[in-house]
C-alpha cells in the first residue's frame, strides 16, 4: 500500500457508507496489474472492452446466475483482495470480479448493483487514470473524483440507495469552472461477493425484492378492486347509456 493514502469518508459528500481511499496503490502495484490483466483475454462491449472472473456478469440484470461459476479470481489479484478484507470497511471476501476499460468519451449508465444478487459491500478500484463518478438520489446529485490508484467502497447507504454512473464524456468538469481531459485509458476492477437470498434493506425504492413482491400483489389488487368494478357495472352498462358508441355502430353494420 502506497505510504500517502488519504482517506475519505462519506460525510464529505453527504452520501453515507461511502469510502473513498486515494493511493491505496503505489505505481509499481498498478502496472503489475495492468500486465497481468492485459495479458488475460478482453471481451468487447458496444463501447468498451471488459473481462469477469469468478461469475459471468450480466449487465441485463445488473447481477450474476449464482449456478455459474466460472472459476475462482486471478492469482493476481489475491493480494489486493487479502488487503480489502483487513480493511474495516469491508471486513468480506470477495468471489466475483468486473475488469472495466475505459477510454474517453465511454461511461456507465446510472444504475445500482441488484441487491438480492451481492453483498452489502462494493469495492472498485481504479487504473492507469482518473475519472469522475456521479451519484444520483431522488433530486440529490453528487461527483466525486476518483484518482488512479485509488479504492471507491460503497456499503449500506451508498450501495443501495444511490445510483452511480459515470457521464458519457471527453472532459470532466471541475470546481470553479475548471476542466479536465479524460485519460486515453482507464481501468477499473469492481470486486463483489455474490449471495443467493432475498434482500432486506432498509432502501425500498431501488430494492429488486421489494419490487418483485409488489408484482406478486399487483394481480391480486386487479382482481379485487378492477375486475370486480367492471362485473358490478356491467349489467347496467347497456341501459345507462343513452346512445351506442358511433365506432361500434360502424363495427356491427360493418
Amino acid at each position: 500500500m502506497s505510504e500517502s493514502v488519504i482517506k475519505r469518508k462519506g460525510v464529505e459528500t453527504g452520501i453515507r457508507g461511502l469510502t473513498l481511499l486515494e493511493g491505496f496503490l503505489t505505481e509499481a502495484e498498478e502496472q503489475t496489474l495492468l500486465r497481468a490483466v492485459d495479458s488475460k483475454g478482453w471481451e468487447n462491449l458496444s463501447k468498451r472492452r471488459v473481462q469477469h472472473h469468478g461469475y459471468a456478469f450480466d449487465y441485463k440484470v445488473r447481477g450474476v446466475n449464482p449456478r455459474e461459476k466460472i472459476g475462482p479470481l486471478p492469482r493476481f489479484v489475491e493480494p489486493i483482495v487479502s488487503r480489502l478484507k483487513a480493511l474495516d470497511d469491508v471486513g468480506q471476501e470477495f468471489d466475483q470480479l468486473t475488469v472495466n476499460e475505459y477510454v474517453p468519451g465511454v461511461g456507465l449508465s446510472p444504475h445500482v448493483d441488484t441487491h438480492s444478487m451481492f453483498t452489502n459491500v462494493l469495492a472498485s478500484v481504479s487504473l492507469a487514470g482518473h475519472t469522475v463518478m456521479e451519484f444520483r438520489r431522488g433530486d440529490e446529485k453528487q461527483a466525486l473524483l476518483l484518482q488512479r490508484r485509488s479504492v471507491l467502497i460503497l456499503s449500506g447507504e451508498a450501495r443501495y440507495a444511490w445510483r452511480h454512473y459515470i457521464p458519457h464524456r471527453k472532459t470532466d468538469p471541475l470546481e470553479e469552472g475548471l476542466a479536465v481531459s479524460r485519460p486515453a485509458r482507464r481501468v477499473s476492477f469492481t470486486f463483489r461477493r455474490i449471495q443467493v437470498k432475498p434482500c432486506n434493506c432498509d432502501w425500498p425504492d431501488e430494492c429488486d425484492t421489494r419490487k418483485n413482491e409488489q408484482l406478486k400483489i399487483l394481480p391480486g389488487v386487479e382482481d379485487e378492486y378492477v375486475r370486480r368494478m367492471y362485473d358490478a357495472i356491467a349489467p347496467h352498462f347497456s341501459s345507462t347509456r343513452f346512445s351506442r358508441w358511433p365506432k361500434v355502430v360502424e363495427f356491427l353494420n360493418s
